[in-house]
């Protein structure tokens, strides 16, 4: 993919400064990324006037600023929310000998932002990352759960897309489901993501809104009532543990604040036994 030459302009006078740890001039910069004078000028007035770099008149030399520190700051937070629900995610996992995920809305999917495996479970193929209707599956209708039918008019127009015989293909019987999890219900999907797999799940909420969906996945060969019985309950324990975790750190959990750190999910999947 070709890159984008004022951008990179841009990373290279972050990068400049972040390795020299001290106050540039105009010409060090220039010279320092081999750009020219005139075009570094332009960025660097820009740079300071949103507070990202720091010039100092009396010595006339740039150097990072408060901007960055506030960005790092944002992104170490944004990692330590998701470690901690991750950390609850895993004794879900332990307890219950099931996959454990946590997704997000993203338009009308969900997305994947983080999966447990217990440790005697072979590794599933990566999912982190992936988006599917969020109609189809039990996290998904946790984060529509608020939406009425409008909205998913909205989201999906005249008809609701399925990925397997069993998806829900009628929007009143998908407001039914809805309605349930509203009162406090937990939400289901019977084999409608996977043709042989339950999923559980119960919204995981900051401030009122539904930030994420908390869910087990069961093989159908190990459903049955009592199994139902045992993941509501592991998922009611670490929704109200997230749920605290995020009201105590200020943080939400939302696609567009952890997409960007899905890149590095591999830290995030299943502990080695």
């Amino acid at each position: 993919m070709a890159e984008h030459a004022p951008t990179k302009r841009v990373i290279d006078i972050m990068r400049f400064l972040a390795k020299e740890r001290r106050g540039c001039s105009l010409s060090d910069i220039a010279r320092g990324i081999g750009s020219p004078v005139s075009t570094c000028a332009m960025i660097l007035r820009t740079l300071s006037s949103s507070g990202m770099l720091e010039y100092r008149s009396e010595t006339r030399r740039y150097r990072l600023g408060f901007g960055i520190h506030a960005l790092a700051s944002a992104y170490a937070g944004m990692q330590t929310l998701l470690r901690g629900a991750v950390g609850e995610m895993h004794r879900i996992a332990d307890a219950l000998g099931e996959r454990c995920e946590l997704g997000v809305l993203d338009g009308a999917d969900v997305l994947c932002i983080a999966l447990v495996e217990p440790p005697e479970h072979l590794r599933s193929p990566a999912l982190v990352g992936v988006r599917i209707p969020a109609c189809c599956s039990a996290a998904g209708k946790t984060l529509l759960a608020d939406a009425d039918m409008g909205r998913l008019h909205e989201l999906y127009g005249a008809s609701l897309p399925a990925l397997t015989p069993h998806s829900l293909t009628r929007f009143e019987d998908l407001a039914l489901q809805l309605k349930v999890i509203r009162e406090g219900g937990i939400a289901k999907g019977f084999r409608e993501s996977a043709k042989e797999a339950v999923s559980y799940a119960l919204p995981l909420r900051f401030r009122g809104q539904a930030a994420a969906g908390l869910s087990v996945t069961v093989p159908i060969v190990r459903s049955s009532s009592e199994k139902e019985a045992q993941v509501a309950a592991e998922l009611h324990k670490g929704q109200h543990r997230i749920e605290a975790l995020m009201e105590a750190r200020g943080e939400s959990l939302a696609s567009s604040r952890w997409t960007a750190i899905l890149p590095f999910a591999g830290i995030l999947e299943r502990r080695d036994a």
